[in-house]
């Protein structure tokens, strides 16, 4: 008796719908956990380092930045606005200057303090002006008028106050800046018990 095989019939198509389901998945992961690169205001060629040590932060956590090229310095409440609108009102009422709502507003619109407090109104409002070229003149830095010990140290205390945590402290500098630059700036971070920072170099990490 002979013996009829059957015909098996073999599909090469693919149902590509499952795998474009997962392709979009990971596309919306992407977008979501992305960070963009923040808006710096002065142009920074940072060294290089061997070793990083990258830390990562939450979403509420805040972050002080101090940013030194040539011989301006400028600096960066990142990461809480809480944090950054306390610090302002305590400044505030250090310098005795009032800030309207209009004012705080402007200030928690601009990503940098990059003027002295007494010009902090005029260049937090041109801050909202993106197509004009505006050079900010930094923060003053030397000991005689210690307003950015104050921004640091009014920074700190706000962090300690609304999260009972120390506020962490980047240093993003130059590779041209002279080291007695950097040294005042040290100085002044130890001058408040500060010996833990982090220097940031090639945009890749802290170190």
């Amino acid at each position: 008796m002979r013996k009829t095989k059957l015909k098996i019939n073999r599909s090469l198509s693919v149902d590509m719908a499952a795998l474009c389901d997962v392709a979009f998945l990971i596309l919306v992961f992407c977008i979501a956990t992305s960070k963009f690169k923040a808006w710096e205001p002065m142009k920074i060629d940072t060294p290089s380092g061997a070793t990083s040590i990258v830390c990562s932060l939450g979403d509420d956590s805040a972050t002080g930045i101090i940013y030194i090229t040539g011989d301006r310095v400028m600096y960066q409440i990142a990461g809480d606005s809480m944090v950054r609108k306390a610090t302002l009102g305590q400044m505030g009422q250090m310098y005795n200057i009032k800030f309207s709502r209009d004012d705080s507003e402007a200030f928690m619109g601009a990503p940098i303090i990059g003027a002295p407090i007494a010009q902090l109104k005029q260049y937090d409002r041109q801050y909202q002006d993106w197509g004009t070229n505006i050079s900010r003149p930094g923060i003053p830095y030397d000991m005689g008028s210690n307003e950015l010990f104050n921004w640091v140290r009014e920074s700190r205390k706000a962090e300690k106050a609304i999260h009972d945590r120390a506020l962490l402290i980047d240093i993003k500098a130059d590779k041209n800046v002279s080291y007695p630059v950097i040294k005042q700036v040290i100085a002044m971070l130890q001058g408040q018990n500060v010996n833990k920072f982090s220097l940031i170099v090639d945009g890749k990490g802290r170190y």
